[in-house]
């Protein structure tokens, strides 16, 4: 036959969602931080040699409650606020179209497009590891946690 043990004391959601929101925050805001840290240095190594410091000072950790993302700061908008610039150097942007029509007229423009950096692109690949560190971490922790209780 087979004993059932009914002495078992679980804790209850309240206690396991309050001990994974703790656990969460401390992880989300070190994740944040190094996620902000691959993104400068994605900067800093893609090329740009013109005021590439601005750029860096441009980008901000956002985190809510459940993830942290790099962007450009808020705020102002329009074609040269700090958002539209981030993007044009991210993607590329067009560039104007040739200007003379006379018979020997040589352009001196040649592509259409300028090719972006892609800074974001190339920190992604860090951001993924980022989080599966810091997820395995964050887990173990909870774990240890729920055991406390």
């Amino acid at each position: 036959m087979i004993e059932v043990q009914t002495d078992l004391k679980l804790p209850t959601a309240e206690q396991l969602s309050a001990a994974f929101r703790e656990v969460r925050d401390k992880y989300l805001a070190e994740g944040g931080d190094r996620l902000r840290q691959a993104v400068e240095g994605s900067i800093r190594v893609s090329g740009m040699t013109i005021r590439s410091g601005d750029v860096i000072t441009w980008q901000k950790l956002y985190r809510s409650k459940g993830y942290a993302a790099v962007r450009p700061v808020s705020g102002e908008t329009g074609a040269n606020s700090p958002g539209a610039i981030t993007n044009y150097l991210e993607g590329g942007h067009k560039i104007r179209g040739i200007s003379g029509t006379a018979a020997r007229y040589r352009p001196r423009i040649h592509v259409a497009r300028v090719p972006g950096f892609r800074f974001y692109e190339s920190a992604k690949q860090d951001a993924e590891k980022i989080a599966a560190e810091v997820a395995a971490r964050c887990a173990d922790e909870v774990a240890k946690k729920i055991e406390q209780i």
